[in-house]
């Protein structure tokens, strides 16, 4: 490990098998992800087929809500390992078969079942490290990935000059991510069951809407995060349409602007990590908002008013610092606000949510491009970015003033 010499020797067998898993599973998506839908449509898939292969992942991220009632007081390593390792086995399939069917059968499996793992790993990362130093051993994980992944892209770039590359590229990427779920089997689950049983989808229902009734700071940071979500892929969806219609950027600088990010969002990893630790996650993320404010608003400015492909490089590089805010505020606010034992649960409704948004806020995002024009969509995702800043700010200020008061 490039970074684990800066962990605490208690923690640092841990973080070298987590972080062996993080490698194999960026290696695999830097392989993978900038070609899966790409070669879906050189292979004849219509846009239907690619809006449904864009949409299954979503509907995933809904089921996480029956998933978690099944977690309860069971291991959560076999939720982490189990649906990765089934996801990543179903990359083997070009080896034998080539037909289009196959092919989105196979982006469509791994996609639904990858997302069970995300709240049994949350739930994990609340015992693999103390809050104190959460926040920073995750940093160093996501670094030392995402220089696999930056890797991984540059490699796939050079290997994958043919179509039917794919055939032999997939399956090794699925190897490399299968292997990478080993380690993983010798981190320590230190909290044990607590003797309940797990429960029925019914039941999950019921906890879900218990959760959201009686759990106000939880209530307003997904409202936060709904709204904010909801600006970013009404802009995201049509930023490929700014790139190519009006820029008419190539294949390179798309690359190039996606690296640039990518480079980015490590160093954000490497100074929002500390930074969590020493103060509070809310409040890394509330930063990043404002930032990423910038980016549906870089994005108005080039398509409405200076066609530049530079104006689009500096709110990717904002992106990427605000990001790597998000991502690391994310689990550790969940974690603050959820409790330990609570974990699943909380993450699978910030999931279900966030698949509600992801299935219909596309259709939203090409339905007023068509209706209003580039500058008012861009502006309505900006403003609505701007909301999620402010609405998660009053949520920061409230977890601010509960941590005063719970250390007098």
């Amino acid at each position: 490990m490039l970074l684990d010499r800066t962990i605490p020797e208690s923690h640092r067998a841990t973080y070298r098998c987590d972080t062996l898993r993080v490698i194999a599973n960026n290696i695999f998506a830097g392989l993978t992800g900038p070609f899966l839908l790409v070669t879906a449509r050189r292979l004849g898939a219509s846009p239907l087929l690619i809006s449904l292969m864009v949409a299954v992942p979503f509907l995933g991220h809904i089921a996480s809500l029956y998933w978690a009632g099944r977690m309860r007081s069971r291991a959560k390593k076999p939720f982490v390992i189990v649906p990765v390792a089934l996801a990543r086995i179903a990359f083997f399939l070009p080896l034998f078969t080539h037909s289009l069917a196959a092919y989105v059968a196979m982006v469509c499996f791994a996609g639904l079942v990858a997302v069970i793992a995300e709240p049994a790993y949350v739930a994990l990362l609340a015992d693999m490290y103390p809050d104190q130093a959460r926040a920073q051993a995750l940093s160093r994980t996501k670094f030392e990935g995402l220089v696999f992944t930056i890797a991984a892209i540059l490699l796939a770039g050079q290997v994958m000059t043919d179509l039917y590359d794919y055939r032999w590229l997939f399956p090794i990427a699925g190897g490399i991510a299968l292997l990478g779920q080993i380690p993983f089997l010798w981190v320590r689950e230190a909290r044990q069951a607590d003797g309940q049983r797990p429960l029925t989808a019914a039941e999950s229902a019921r906890d879900t809407r218990r959760v959201l009734l009686q759990d106000a700071p939880f209530r307003r940071f997904e409202l936060a995060f709904a709204t904010f979500g909801v600006g970013i892929l009404l802009a995201k969806t049509i930023y490929p349409l700014v790139l190519v219609d009006r820029l008419h950027a190539t294949n390179m600088q798309v690359g190039l602007l996606a690296i640039a990010a990518s480079l980015v969002r490590v160093g954000g990893y490497a100074y929002w990590g500390p930074w969590i630790d020493r103060r509070t996650p809310t409040g890394a993320i509330a930063r990043g908002l404002a930032l990423r404010t910038l980016v549906p608003a870089g994005y108005l400015v080039a398509a409405a008013v200076v066609p530049s492909i530079w104006i689009v490089a500096l709110a990717s590089l904002c992106d990427g610092w605000a990001l790597a805010a998000q991502d690391l505020g994310f689990v550790n606010s969940i974690i603050l606000l959820a409790g330990p034992q609570r974990v699943p649960r909380y993450v699978s409704i910030h999931k279900a949510q966030n698949g509600i948004r992801g299935i219909v806020t596309p259709f939203l995002a090409v339905q007023a491009k068509a209706l209003l024009g580039w500058a008012w969509t861009f502006g309505i995702a900006a403003v609505l970015v701007a909301l999620g800043a402010v609405l998660m700010s009053l949520v920061h200020q409230a977890v601010k003033a509960n941590r005063q008061r719970a250390d007098r």
